[in-house]
């Protein structure tokens, strides 16, 4: 269900780009080349940071300490890891975080899309974007944590093995384990639990998403649904969020006081132009 209702999503932006202006389909064209080359190169640059960290202390048993206490005061009582994850034993709640967390990947295109329409620069959208990745990936080195779901896989429940959250979990989990062990493998690979960027993202999108008040509006709820589900449904701990959040607000701010968020948006054909020049300069590299 989730799957549909994101590609759905994703399919109603695209086609909605081009109803109002066929002269979108290239710039279109380039940002999903762009966000192709872009995404993989992070993925690929996940295992890279892995090879850092493969064999050092891996801070996950601290930080589920943390959250073993505070979820024990929050319920009242103390509480085991086992089948922490989902918080709360229920379906319907479930699925919506689960919509949510995924909503945020084509969310990330269509705040682009909506950016390149609105006249925004959407250039500096996507040094904030894949500013944060790098950032994170650096810190992920420094401070290496994985996630419960790969730490302490035990700590999702059983009824809900059977979801797209659990198969993302076990698809990631198998990335890591394959490549600790020195097997041959092919899947997505993202590693990052601490800081958590599907929060930094989540609030680089709202961010930029003030350029349509309307748009903002309508994305604020889905954006905070994003940030609570990723300790919601276990992809990582409580301290993964603030420091998740920290990390949009520096990079946003220290971009905003080197001028590059308070210059004068181009024009939309300066930002075609910058497009091609941003995407040759990722093929040259």
């Amino acid at each position: 269900m989730s799957t549909l209702i994101i590609s759905a999503f994703l399919i109603v932006a695209i086609w909605h780009v081009i109803i109002i202006n066929k002269s979108f389909i290239k710039p279109l064209l380039v940002i999903m080349i762009i966000y192709f080359i872009g995404y993989n190169a992070i993925w690929n640059l996940n295992y890279v940071a892995l090879d850092f960290i493969i064999n050092r202390h891996l801070y996950d048993h601290s930080f589920l300490k943390i959250d073993l206490y505070l979820y024990s005061i929050l319920y009242g009582h103390a509480i085991s890891r086992i089948g922490m994850f989902p918080l709360v034993d229920s379906n319907f709640i479930f699925s919506i975080f689960e919509t949510s967390y995924m909503l945020l990947f084509p969310e990330v295109f269509v705040v682009a899309i909506l950016i390149f329409i609105r006249g925004g620069n959407i250039v500096q959208y996507m040094t904030v974007l894949f500013c944060c990745y790098l950032i994170g990936l650096v810190i992920f080195i420094l401070i290496p944590s994985l996630g419960p779901f790969i730490t302490y896989p035990e700590t999702f429940q059983l009824p809900y093995r059977n979801t797209l959250t659990y198969s993302t979990m076990r698809m990631i989990e198998s990335g890591y384990k394959a490549f600790k062990n020195g097997v041959q493998f092919n899947t997505i690979g993202y590693f990052v639990a601490m800081p958590s960027l599907h929060v930094a993202i989540a609030i680089v999108t709202q961010w930029f998403m003030a350029i349509s008040k309307p748009h903002f509006l309508v994305f604020l709820p889905i954006n905070c649904l994003i940030i609570v589900s990723t300790f919601f449904l276990g992809y990582h701990f409580l301290i993964d969020v603030p420091s998740g959040i920290l990390l949009a607000l520096v990079v946003i701010f220290s971009i905003h006081y080197l001028g590059k968020l308070t210059v004068k948006p181009p024009s939309r054909g300066c930002q075609q132009a910058s497009l091609l020049r941003l995407f040759h300069k990722i093929r040259a590299a």
